[in-house]
């Protein structure tokens, strides 16, 4: 069953200022928990396909009382978190990204790249645990590989942060191509390993695969695509590209602002005339 649409129902608070001696989303009102309404809404939306609540490790017994006999859509499944306790972990944060592995194809991997990409090796380490445990539970609601990717990817990334180019290089080149469409970041990753080993026209090929967004990764993606063309000679595109970020980050942060000024003068040695000015440039 495809998933597209996830509801994650956050129900772990203490709720200590309510009064009550147990939490307050448990408080029956109008002959039922208020936790179980707000679950049996989402279960019972026909554009709902995994409902996933995030509860308090405490609350397992409580919980299971609250949602007994819950009537939900055959295409919907409920995932009690406590439930499986014993091989995830309950943790919010961990159910959170629990939730991303299972029920939103592609989001976890995005998330194993940002992190990786900025050297977070403690969240990459989080989701291997957890897309390793998932991947061994049955009758999973997405194909079993999209989860093996998960993994896959995290464990790249964290083969790169210990700094072995090469080994690093060999994973990532090892992922299918077809189970993220939407992972612009690794492989912006993917290309510039390949680039430091001097595989340029395949980090050019791999930046492509990405395009161009309207998002900052698609324009640091363009930047790298840039810089590539530049080295492999091709001027026209790497105008282009030098062009089109110094057109999107001319006003930005100081972060930004420093690519759209490599940029620029990207364009003054490619350009000449045309020194530090951005010229428009369409991208679809």
């Amino acid at each position: 069953m495809a998933i597209r649409v996830a509801a994650v129902v956050v129900a772990a608070g203490r709720g200590t200022r309510s009064g009550l001696d147990y939490p307050k989303q448990y408080k029956v009102m109008g002959g039922s928990p208020m936790v179980r309404e707000s679950l049996r809404i989402f279960a019972s939306h026909p554009s709902v396909d995994l409902v996933l609540p995030v509860i308090h490790q405490e609350d397992g017994e409580r919980f299971a009382r609250a949602a007994e006999g819950l009537a939900l859509a055959k295409s919907n499944q409920l995932l009690n978190v406590a439930v499986i306790a014993g091989e995830v972990p309950v943790a919010s944060a961990d159910s959170i990204l629990y939730s991303q592995i299972l029920a939103l194809r592609g989001c976890a991997a995005c998330t194993v790249s940002a992190s990786g990409m900025i050297g977070d090796s403690i969240m990459v380490r989080r989701i291997l645990s957890l897309a390793d445990s998932i991947a061994k539970l049955p009758n999973l609601p997405v194909p079993r590989e999209v989860v093996q990717y998960t993994g896959a990817l995290a464990h790249a990334y964290l083969t790169l942060d210990r700094r072995d180019t090469v080994a690093a290089l060999r994973e990532f080149l090892s992922l299918p191509d077809s189970l993220c469409h939407e992972c612009g970041w690794s492989w912006l990753t993917r290309a510039q390993l390949l680039e430091s080993q001097g595989r340029n026209a395949e980090a050019a090929a791999a930046l492509d695969q990405v395009g161009v967004l309207n998002s900052p990764m698609g324009v640091l993606t363009e930047f790298e695509r840039a810089r590539i063309a530049e080295k492999l000679g091709d001027k026209a595109r790497a105008r282009d590209g030098y062009a089109f970020v110094a057109g999107m980050w001319e006003h930005g942060d100081p972060f930004f602002a420093q690519y759209a000024a490599d940029s620029r003068a990207g364009l003054k040695r490619l350009s000449g005339e045309n020194a530090g000015v951005a010229i428009p440039v369409s991208k679809h």
